[in-house]
Order: C-alpha cells, then sequence, then structure tokens
C-alpha cells in the first residue's frame, strides 16, 4: 500500500492575466506546508522551503525612474559585488532618451527591467480606466517591444494605487512591491544603520526585504556611491540571505504558495512531485525541497520527464531544486 503526504497549495488560473488577481485574493489565506506522514516514516516533514537553498532571508535590491546614474554608478557597484537589480523605468523617458539598448543590456546580464508605468503619474487617485489603462498597458508593450521580454513586475508611481488600478495592473502584470499588502516587506533607503536593523529584523522573523532607492548622485532623494558600498559590505557576505531580482523572488514565492508536494513511497523508491497550474513558460524558478533525515550517500536522485534537478546535503537534510511542475524519485544505493 502506498503511502501518500499531501502538502497544499492553492489552485489559480491558467490564464496569464488572471494570475496576479488569484493571488491577490488568495495571499491572506494561511499556507501550510506540513506532513501527514507516520513519524516513523523517513520522509516525515518534507516541505518547499520558504526561500531558495532554504535562506533564512530574502532581499532584492529596486530602483525607481530609471535614473541616468543606473549606468554609469549602480550597475558597476552591483557587478563589483555579483549582484543584480531590479529597475523600474519609465518608458516615455526611456523612449525619449534612447536608452532602449542600454536597458536591453541589462536585461541580458541577468538583471530585472520592469514597468514603472508610461509617465509615471499617481494613480490612486484617478478613476479613469481609460487613462490606467494606457499608463499600464503601453509601458507593458514597450518593454516587451524593445527588450525582448514581457515585464513580470510593476511598480507603482508614488506608490499609490487603488482596488482598479490594482485590477487593471494585474491583467498584464504578476507581482507589485506594494499590492496585495504584505506580499514584500517593501523598504526605503535612508540610513545605513537603519538598513542595518531591518536587516537583523528580517533575519530573526523570516522577512524578504525590498529596497526603494532611485539614484547615486542624481534623481529624486539621491544616495552616494559610499552609502550603497556600505549596505552590500553588510550583506554580500552574509551566507543567510539569498540576494536576488525582485522578479525571481517572487516568482519563488507564487510558485510556492500555489503547488502541490505530494510524497509517494512506491516500489521501494520515494516519488516527490510537485505540481500547480501556473503557466510554465513564465513561472520557472526552481523550488528548493527540503527532505530531512536523508542524505546523498543514502539515495541518489532521479529525474522525471526530462527535468534536472540540482541535490546536496546540508544540515542533515538534502534538498533538490526543481521545477515546480516536475517529478524525482529518491533511489536507495
Amino acid at each position: 500500500m502506498k503511502k501518500i503526504v499531501e502538502i497544499g497549495g492553492l489552485p489559480p488560473t491558467k490564464r496569464r492575466g488572471s494570475v496576479g488577481i488569484i493571488f491577490l485574493m488568495t495571499l491572506v489565506l494561511p499556507i501550510f506546508f506540513g506532513s501527514s506522514c507516520d513519524s516513523d516514516d523517513e520522509t516525515s516533514g518534507v516541505v518547499i522551503a520558504r526561500y531558495p537553498k532554504d535562506k533564512t532571508a530574502a532581499l532584492s535590491f529596486t530602483w525607481d525612474d530609471g535614473c541616468a546614474s543606473t549606468f554609469t554608478k549602480i550597475v558597476p557597484l552591483l557587478d563589483q559585488y555579483n549582484l543584480q537589480g531590479t529597475f523600474f523605468i519609465i518608458t516615455s523617458k526611456a523612449e525619449q532618451n534612447g536608452e532602449w539598448s542600454q536597458w536591453k543590456a541589462l536585461h541580458e546580464a541577468g538583471h530585472e527591467i520592469a514597468s514603472h508605468s508610461l509617465t509615471h503619474q499617481s494613480m490612486g487617485t484617478i478613476p479613469d480606466s481609460t487613462f490606467l489603462k494606457t499608463e499600464i498597458d503601453s509601458s507593458y508593450s514597450m518593454i516587451e517591444h524593445y527588450i525582448g521580454k514581457a515585464p513580470f513586475s510593476f511598480g507603482h508611481p508614488y506608490h499609490s494605487t487603488s482596488a482598479l488600478v490594482d485590477k487593471l495592473v494585474f491583467r498584464k502584470y504578476y507581482a507589485t512591491k506594494i499590492s496585495p499588502p504584505g506580499f514584500c516587506n517593501m523598504i526605503s533607503l535612508e540610513e545605513v544603520d537603519m538598513f542595518k536593523h531591518q536587516i537583523d529584523q528580517a533575519l530573526q522573523e523570516r522577512d524578504w526585504i525590498v529596497t526603494t532607492a532611485h539614484g547615486i548622485d542624481d534623481c529624486p532623494q539621491p544616495l552616494t556611491h559610499e552609502f550603497f558600498t556600505k549596505l552590500f559590505d553588510y550583506v554580500a557576505p552574509n551566507d543567510d540571505i539569498y540576494i536576488d531580482t525582485f522578479e525571481r523572488l517572487a516568482k519563488y514565492k507564487i510558485e510556492r504558495i500555489n503547488t502541490r508536494l505530494r510524497v509517494t513511497n512506491a516500489d521501494g523508491d520515494i516519488v516527490v512531485q510537485l505540481s500547480n497550474d501556473l503557466p510554465q513558460d513564465v513561472f520557472d524558478m526552481p523550488l528548493t525541497v527540503s527532505i530531512p533525515g536523508v542524505s546523498l550517500n543514502e539515495y541518489q536522485v532521479i529525474a522525471e520527464a526530462n527535468t534536472a534537478p540540482v541535490a546536496y546535503d546540508k544540515d542533515g537534510s538534502l534538498y533538490v531544486e526543481t521545477l515546480s511542475q516536475s517529478t524525482f524519485r529518491l533511489r536507495k544505493k
């Protein structure tokens, strides 16, 4: 008789424009990643880790407005620390300044190019759906055309929104920094000591920090090269923090919440199956599956359906990084 443990997820729609809306409505529901296996079952407690590689906390650096210092100061500094950032750009400004080739180059280098609307209007108090659609949809289309990839994320100008704005945003985009509330912990960068305190608190609370800034020595509320150097010096060496773009960490969170994890003991193998209804061409961020009490000394990981999971041991558990719609087997050596 097979033993089965179901680890619950939420069923989203398959249609692109509605995934964000479904996520918006379901995020407030509790998600329990637990195991109903017998206590003597060696696969008891199999979970999808909260963050990639089972890190304690997560961090994304984002910049709004597409300031000129992005190319001359911000990206060179990110490159120095081997970090990748997210840039929410005003697409009419990128068009006017002839910057599309530069933004595309940043995308190809692994940075995220996201939408900050067409002309950077505060949207929260605007009831004109036609105007809002133009601001939201035109920016989307321009990035898709010039960058060669549809933007995943939207940044509300002035962090201003409404139910109507979010309804229109989630027709096209999958994630924002402010909606739904609690999706991430967005902070504005102001003081180094404050940032350090927020990072220390995030490590205690297993939080995902998303910073918001503009430029280095330009744009509104400019910060300095020295400021960012101190920030990066504080977090880059910390192995407990997973640092990545807003898009990739948002994908991971949405996948984790919506993925069903099924563990079956069959024919002497432990079969682990991940499934959801998210569009696979968009949600391609590998999830980290934690299997306590199992090691690569005892088991080999066998992929199914042409997937290529990455497996490693750490702290008495086996970790397998695999796509959110995939199956792998653990077979005793």
